[in-house]
């Protein structure tokens, strides 16, 4: 089952990044969301071949020394996907907050360079919040039922994991994107009913202008709630298991 669902996932994701890396679809917002394809399309591609080598038991990598150090590290760059996965997420709501609420500024704020230079930093911060996790493993040699060699991995924690994985799995990167995600699109949300009500009270003549007005209202509604009910049900049980 997680081998469909994966390459179902990886389709998916290659399809809508060969629309958004069109030339007429190079905006800010396009930008981060080919990062967030880019991160969850790297992400399933590691769980699909570590879900494909754990089917391969009788195969020679199953059994050897590599399998072992990439089981171990591939873990810790999917970690790393993720956390961009939700920075990049957060960046898409102040995004979208500046252009419906300060839509005065959102052209000179929400420019595709800006864009880049955040994507290429929450990257860096990705690597650098998880980049304790590798002085966690310490390989050593030993020796198998049959006498061969075998590598052995032994988990040294050089600083406090329990106080790490609070403040940076549960704090960072869980409580305060959600919190941030509630608050932006509840300002949000605010502001377009706001505008709605402002163009119905000078529209009221024209009732398909109305019409017109309140479905996109609840179209973007929807897609606002979207986005916290998913971010919620698909980082929040995954955080916790970790």
């Amino acid at each position: 089952v997680e081998p469909i669902i994966c390459l179902s996932g990886i389709c998916g994701i290659l399809v809508s990044m060969v629309v958004l890396t069109r030339k007429s679809m190079c905006t800010s917002c396009n930008c981060y969301l080919t990062a967030l394809a880019v991160g969850d399309l790297l992400f399933l591609t590691l769980l699909l071949v570590r879900t494909v080598v754990e089917e391969m038991v009788d195969c020679e990598f199953h059994v050897s020394s590599t399998r072992v150090v990439f089981f171990e590290y591939s873990i810790i760059f999917m970690e790393v996907f993720q956390y961009l996965t939700v920075g990049v997420t957060v960046m898409l709501a102040v995004e979208r907050y500046i252009a419906i609420c300060h839509p005065m500024r959102a052209r000179s704020l929400c420019t595709v360079k800006r864009a880049r230079t955040i994507i290429v930093l929450l990257t860096f911060l990705a690597f650098l919040l998880r980049s304790p996790k590798f002085f966690d493993l310490k390989f050593t040699t030993g020796r198998g039922p049959k006498g061969e060699k075998i590598l052995v991995v032994d988990w040294a924690y050089p600083y406090n994991e329990k106080l790490y994985t609070y403040m940076v799995t549960i704090c960072l990167m869980t409580i305060l994107p959600l919190m941030a995600l509630v608050l932006l699109n509840t300002l949000i949300i605010l502001e377009i009913r706001r505008s709605s009500r402002f163009l119905r009270t000078f529209l009221s003549a024209d009732r398909r202008i109305q019409s017109a007005v309140s479905s996109e209202e609840l179209k973007i509604t929807m897609m606002l709630v979207a986005v916290i009910m998913a971010f919620f049900v698909c980082n929040t049980p995954y955080m916790v298991y970790k």
